[in-house]
């Protein structure tokens, strides 16, 4: 779904930036964030300037150089084992215009109980974004159910994942926009991949997702939309997300196993 809004939709921008200190989240990491957040990280993406090393007053740093131990694109963040003091840390990157994120959390949170900040054009401060900060627009995914039936002979069931996208946008436009993206996507092929991560975020190994979608073992059989009116729900609504407007995505993924074999 990331990759999809972001290459079909071409919804990212490149920036440079400075990096400054926040809370350290782990024990033994000291964490440097950039103003903005989701850093895009997907190689595939044409045009995309990739975040692979940083400037430490004006010297490159790659990963497992000088203390510099992971990139988190997710959080915006960087890890050193080490504090750099004063020293100037700057660095070049595209950054989503939406962000996605795995979440658990109710609908009515997400959509009515939730204070967004809205990503400007460019990053207006030099200061780090604390990693409970959440910018719309954004994509929201999460599962509501999975069953599994009978499928043939052998063994083979379906499993049926039933998910729902909850899209928070700044516009109706781009809200149209991005469900439309989304709705595309229906009765096609994809592939479960594992992006070469660690627990910190980038540690050296690229990430293309065009690379990893080359089993098609997953089939998207049917999406339903539908936008949330601003009428109804949480009266307090207008107030806490005047700029929001929010739609629900609902997807049906089949995916072939044979658990029994």
């Amino acid at each position: 779904m990331d990759h999809q809004v972001t290459k079909k939709g071409e919804a990212f921008l490149n920036y440079s930036s400075s990096f400054s200190k926040v809370d350290d989240l782990y024990t033994g990491f000291y964490t440097y964030a950039a103003p903005t957040k989701q850093i895009l990280f997907d190689t595939s993406i044409t045009g995309a300037t990739q975040l692979s090393g940083i400037f430490v007053t004006g010297v490159y740093r790659n990963i497992g150089e000088e203390n510099l131990v992971a990139i988190n694109h997710d959080k915006g963040h960087l890890y050193f084992t080490a504090s750099q003091g004063s020293s100037s840390i700057t660095g070049a990157y595209a950054v989503k215009e939406i962000n996605t994120y795995l979440t658990e959390d109710s609908e009515q949170k997400i959509v009515f109980d939730t204070k967004y900040e809205v990503r400007p054009k460019a990053p207006q401060t030099f200061k780090g974004v604390e990693d409970n900060t959440v910018f719309a627009p954004a994509i929201f995914i999460k599962t509501n159910s999975v069953t599994s039936e009978p499928f043939c002979l052998g063994g083979t069931d379906k499993i049926i994942y039933d998910l729902r996208a909850i899209v928070i946008s700044k516009s109706v436009f781009s809200l149209d926009a991005t469900c439309g993206i989304l709705q595309d996507m229906s009765r096609t092929y994809f592939g479960v991949v594992n992006p070469p991560f660690g627990a910190l975020g980038y540690t050296g190994i690229p990430y293309n997702y065009d690379s990893l979608n080359t089993v098609q073992d997953a089939f998207i059989d049917n999406i339903t939309v539908s936008k949330v009116s601003k009428d109804r729900g949480n009266s307090e609504y207008n107030t806490l997300n005047s700029d929001i407007y929010a739609a629900f995505v609902d997807f049906e993924i089949c995916v072939f196993k044979n658990p029994r074999a």
